[in-house]
């Protein structure tokens, strides 16, 4: 009996640890975005989205025919994007994904309907209900690491990076690709294929070049490991989502293209190289995803370059579906690079069109951690602090946002530093945090192991 009970209480404990544990990762994040979304403004980009879900929530339908776009609550520099279809109707032109990812929001607002009643805070609400998703299973994805290291790596990846100051503020396409790429990292991590494939597709829903990682994880484990069914399970459930797509582009603009209305080459015909004339895009616009000042992957995010030499050491012994979710990481930016100009526009904190290549690169970058060398751990808590700080500020209140002809010489949380003297004291203090957190959980380990 005893030896029964305590069988019970063993696996109850154990039941619960893996339940509790993401929810309460997802929880945390969760009290942080809800706060911080932006419910009273909104890029044009995401409001175009929003303006679709809110359609179809309070009509039924996703047309526009006759509606007064100046009735539009929110105005901007330049037009929503909307237009007419190959159907004849007038909508919204993006991606499928944000915009379906908007109708429950709006659904459950009771919007009344009529473009006048729309409403910002349904779509950010939304945003920050998803980014926390989105860090809740990449803690999944990284359990076998341990509960306090791979929670430590999701702080950092949802309190220090872009995916605070954009992902979880508004709704915009990179909110679903994310997601979508966070489960497919849990996905693989755990074997499950076919879940892999679901949460593919619902990436490429997204942005639909997410298929280039899709395809790269699922042939590359097929042939890494020589189990041909790895490429069949992820591949068919991603392509059912292609072909559902192909029916809402269908539907919604009376042609089969499973990008949707999302206008990809009228985005490419504007994208620029500094100082150029708008003729196309180039190798400088892919040095600037990496280098740009106000949008450099690695100059927001520097501890992915401290990580470097952990990756290079351990590369052989992280798990090979972390290796090819990198792999395909890289990939998807140098596509990027050729569909879009490196900036991504203004009117957003930090960098967004790099957001799908650092959530394909934590896995490997935390599995990379263990093999850390002396003056990396030196490095990483008050870098972690800083990056902390740049980002937060963007996140909770300044909106000292750049022109894109700034992106190249100006740096946000630069300016910020100079505008507001008050940022200098928020910048030392999390640093500080940043290292008095390192040493007592150095102090921990310490007292544990002796």
């Amino acid at each position: 009996m005893q030896t029964d009970a305590s069988f019970r209480a063993r696996l109850a404990r154990s039941v619960g640890a893996g339940v509790i544990g993401p929810l309460l990762v997802f929880a945390a994040a969760l009290t942080i975005y809800l706060p911080t979304a932006s419910t009273d403004q909104i890029h044009v980009d995401v409001a175009s989205s929003a303006l679709g879900g809110f359609q179809i929530a309070t009509t039924g339908e996703p047309w526009l025919d006759g509606e007064d776009l100046s009735d539009f609550p929110v105005t901007f520099g330049v037009p929503l994007w909307t237009g007419e279809a190959a159907n004849g109707h007038t909508v919204v032109m993006r991606s499928p994904g944000p915009v379906i990812a908007a109708i429950p929001g709006y659904y459950l607002a009771d919007s009344a309907p009529g473009l006048s009643h729309f409403e910002i805070a349904p779509q950010a609400l939304t945003a920050a209900v998803l980014a926390a998703l989105t860090v809740a299973l990449t803690f999944l994805a990284l359990r076998s690491l341990g509960n306090r290291r791979a929670a430590a790596v999701v702080a950092v990846l949802g309190l220090t990076t872009p995916l605070w100051s954009v992902d979880a503020d508004q709704l915009w396409a990179h909110t679903i690709t994310t997601l979508g790429l966070a489960g497919m990292a849990w996905s693989a991590s755990k074997e499950r294929w076919w879940l892999a494939g679901i949460f593919g597709g619902i990436g490429l829903w997204g942005r639909l070049h997410v298929a280039l990682i899709v395809a790269l994880l699922g042939l590359g484990l097929a042939i890494w490991r020589r189990r041909p069914a790895i490429a069949l399970k992820v591949g068919l459930p991603s392509a059912a989502f292609l072909g559902l797509a192909s029916l809402w582009g269908h539907w919604m603009y009376g042609g089969w293209s499973p990008a949707g209305g999302y206008a990809v080459t009228a985005i490419a015909s504007t994208a620029t190289e500094p100082g150029g004339n708008g003729t196309g895009v180039g190798f400088t616009n892919q040095l600037g995803l990496w280098f740009a000042l106000d949008r450099g992957v690695l100059i927001w995010t520097p501890l992915i370059l401290v990580l470097l030499p952990a990756l290079v050491r351990s590369w052989r012994s992280i798990p090979d579906w972390s290796r090819l979710l990198l792999v395909g990481g890289l990939a998807y930016m140098l596509v990027q690079g050729r569909l879009n100009p490196f900036h991504g526009g203004d009117g957003f904190w930090g960098y967004r069109l790099g957001l799908e290549f650092l959530i394909c690169a934590t896995p490997a970058l935390a599995f990379a951690s263990t093999a850390l060398g002396r003056w990396e751990r030196v490095i990483i808590p008050p870098l972690v602090g800083a990056q902390f700080a740049a980002i937060s500020i963007g996140a909770i209140s300044g909106r000292l946002y750049l022109t894109t002809d700034q992106m190249w010489s100006h740096n946000s949380f630069v300016e910020a530093l100079n505008a507001r003297p008050g940022t200098w004291v928020w910048l030392i203090l999390s640093v500080g945090a940043g290292v008095a957190v390192s040493a007592r959980g150095l102090r921990l380990r310490r007292t544990q192991t002796a």
